[in-house]
């Protein structure tokens, strides 16, 4: 039990130290990375709102993340909105990812997650379909793992 308790306390010294520490990637030279995002034909200059649950691995990728997003590609306006998920409604989840349709465009209420939970059962490209919601690649092991994202921030060429 005195293992969990030091571990949780590694943790949040490692989550205070971060928030005062100056930039992670020193090294990296500095981009310009597009800070727009189309919606209803119109380009307006929007944060990047991660999703996050309570899960701690799903808050410490997310943190990771933000820092790559910050750091790394340049981006100013990054945030990070915890949603109690009750770690199984997905539904919801997807829910917050969709964008409006047709005259009801709007952007989503939050613009990536890094971790959704998906049940086994079904066929999760149809889920995917249906709320508009683009899968971007596993982040983990084969399983259902991965980036997504908002149809409406693709380019569609």
């Amino acid at each position: 039990m005195e293992f969990h308790w030091g571990l949780l306390l590694a943790t949040l010294l490692c989550l205070i130290h971060s928030n005062c520490a100056e930039r992670c990637l020193r090294d990296v030279p500095e981009v310009n990375p597009k800070r727009y995002m189309k919606v209803n034909y119109d380009f307006k200059k929007m944060p990047i709102i991660l999703d996050v649950s309570r899960r701690i691995t799903h808050q410490i990728t997310s943190y990771i993340f933000k820092i790559f997003l910050e750091e790394e590609l340049g981006y100013n306006d990054v945030l990070i909105v915890e949603n109690n998920d009750r770690f199984n409604q997905s539904k919801q989840t997807r829910s917050r990812l969709e964008a409006g349709v047709g005259e009801k465009d709007r952007p989503p209420e939050t613009v990536l997650n890094n971790e959704v939970w998906l049940s086994p059962e079904g066929d999760p490209e149809a889920l995917f379909e249906e709320h508009r919601v683009k899968q971007c690649g596993p982040v983990g092991p084969p399983g259902r793992f991965g980036w997504f994202i908002p149809k409406t921030l693709l380019n569609n060429r």
